[in-house]
């Protein structure tokens, strides 16, 4: 069990429909120190070969660089989700066709960029629930191919690609689930797999997601794909059906009261208002970690010929509750998941979130402390820099085994791994750095179940120029000759000084190149000491002076 005092571990997610901002936004930043990434749900993909946004017209007072902006401030990774908007077979015709495969590929980059998320979510589920069973061994290897693709185009700029599926299972328990979407296949490609645990019962009354069907998806998927990469989906929202009508019901609402009718559907921050107006008593089912009740409505009114009439309605409903949520967050820490993901964000109330809080910080991941030192922080060019990096537990416990990656910041300030290797049994490593050029280096952890992530301080060194000098050995009294030679690195900064038997006799500033050219005259004969000096005229560096070796010239 991990420390009170460790920051509680992420494990919520969900999706944030463009209809539900005014709610999911809220609900969001209200549980920052659970969430780490959501899928804003405004997109969709059409016939017309688009994409198309349906955020703008559902929120035409809200821009959607506002919301953007509003929720990667406050931190959170940003993957939206794009839903198969076409009719159907069409999604399967199109990732068939390379041209038209590429085309939507570029769109789905474009659109990742243009607004900088961090990736994609794929909500295709055409595949499974429109396009006809008959046509999966067809599709099966066309998406595999495009998520291989759409994969390659999306980590080329470091972006993130998610899908969401409905369940699969594993193959020699007889229950394939829905097979096409290949988690096997694409596992080495995608970065997210959100599984929608919901849905089991739609047109006849039963749990919505019972646990045990959910389970034994989590058990496949978990052999298949990393199980940091998987996300449980759970419903927040819960369905009503009708299943008995006694009497004639009256005639405004004879249509809508019915057993024929679909199920209605309530979230579940409302289910205790809903039952107590039914006054309906709430049951727990354990077996499928649901909660359910059976309520009976009496409608009293008049026929259509105005004869009155009353009719007497016995419904089901079924949803999940704090509990329910809670033994889904205990199938996280089971199978080390990456954590739940809702549908949608908003319709949670908050005793869950409390539950579910409570929870996190029970399984919290320790915190690693990264230290990264060195006694060298200016070296010649040419020498390596030693680097000695520790990491241990805030209760100075070594952190052995840590997979460790020593970075260096680029040219656009991004991070790039330089190193990688793993901590010793005392929670050491050491790396020795040949580097051309001054920079800013730091070191990280990569997470684990019970470790979190960790980053170093960064540390700052200075790469000092090597100076090479060439020069004639002896040259006649009184005649110019030239001395020659180059810094590396060079630094436009810095400024080349001729010293003859110690004695300043010229200066200039170096080029960019490095290179130089300096005329003297053998001005005294005999033994000559020439050298170069590199001072740096940044004033934080205090005049700091580089001298070449000493070139010894005979003036005859």
């Amino acid at each position: 069990m991990a420390k009170a005092d460790n920051p509680i571990r992420k494990i919520w997610s969900g999706w944030l429909p463009y209809y539900g901002i005014a709610k999911g936004v809220p609900s969001t930043l209200n549980n920052l120190d659970l969430t780490s990434e959501i899928s804003p749900f405004w997109y969709t993909y059409t016939n017309n070969q688009n994409i198309k946004d349906l955020y703008s017209s559902a929120n035409p007072n809200l821009p959607v660089a506002s919301t953007i902006a509003q929720l990667k401030s406050n931190g959170l990774k940003l993957l939206p989700t794009l839903t198969d908007g076409m009719s159907k077979n069409a999604m399967a015709n199109l990732i068939a066709n390379p041209s038209l495969q590429s085309n939507l590929i570029n769109q789905i980059s474009n659109l990742v960029s243009a607004n900088q998320f961090d990736g994609i979510e794929l909500d295709f589920e055409n595949f499974a629930f429109v396009d006809s069973l008959d046509s999966w061994t067809t599709t099966q290897p066309n998406w595999i191919n495009f998520i291989k693709n759409l994969s390659t185009s999306l980590h080329a700029a470091n972006k993130l690609l998610a899908i969401d599926s409905p369940v699969q299972f594993d193959p020699t328990s007889g229950k394939k689930g829905y097979w096409v979407y290949s988690w096997k296949d694409i596992a080495p490609y995608i970065d997210r797999l959100r599984i929608m645990g919901y849905d089991y019962s739609v047109s006849k009354p039963g749990p919505i997601g019972p646990i045990n069907w959910e389970e034994n998806s989590l058990k496949y998927a978990v052999t298949v794909i990393p199980a940091s990469k998987i996300y449980l989906g759970i419903p927040g929202y819960g369905r009503n059906w009708i299943t008995q009508i006694s009497g004639v019901c009256p005639s405004d609402v004879a249509t809508t009261v019915s057993t024929k009718a679909p199920a209605s559907t309530f979230v579940q921050n409302g289910a205790q208002v809903l039952a107590s107006n039914l006054n309906a008593n709430i049951v727990y089912d354990s077996a499928t970690a649901e909660a359910t009740f059976t309520y009976q409505k009496t409608y009293n009114g008049f026929t259509g010929n105005q004869s009155p009439t009353s009719c007497t309605v016995t419904g089901t409903a079924w949803f999940q509750n704090d509990q329910s949520f809670l033994a889904r967050a205990n199938l996280v820490s089971k199978y080390h998941l990456g954590g739940l993901a809702e549908w949608t964000l908003g319709f949670e109330n908050s005793d869950t979130m409390n539950q579910i809080r409570s929870f996190a910080a029970s399984i919290a991941p320790d915190q690693v402390l990264a230290l990264l030192t060195s006694n060298q922080d200016q070296v010649p060019w040419g020498v390596p820099i030693n680097l000695q990096a520790h990491f241990n537990l805030k209760d100075t416990t070594a952190v052995t085994g840590a997979s460790t990656h020593l970075q260096r910041k680029d040219s656009l300030g991004n991070w790039q791994d330089i190193s990688t290797g793993t901590s010793d049994n005392l929670g050491n490593i050491s790396f020795d750095l040949i580097s051309a050029n001054s920079g800013s280096i730091r070191i990280i952890t990569d997470s684990t179940w019970d470790k979190a992530a960790s980053v170093s301080k960064t540390f700052n060194f200075q790469v000092l120029p090597k100076i090479n000098l060439s020069a004639p050995l002896s040259v006649p009294y009184q005649e110019q000759f030239s001395i020659t030679g180059n810094a590396i690195p060079a630094n436009v900064n810095e400024q080349m000084q001729l010293y003859l038997n110690s004695r300043l006799i010229d200066k200039y500033n170096l080029t960019t190149s490095g290179l130089f050219s300096l005329m003297a005259r053998a001005e005294r004969k005999g033994i000559n000491i020439y050298q170069v000096k590199v001072v740096d005229l940044n004033p934080n560096k205090k005049n700091q002076e580089i001298s070449s070796a000493e070139l010894v010239v005979l003036v005859r």
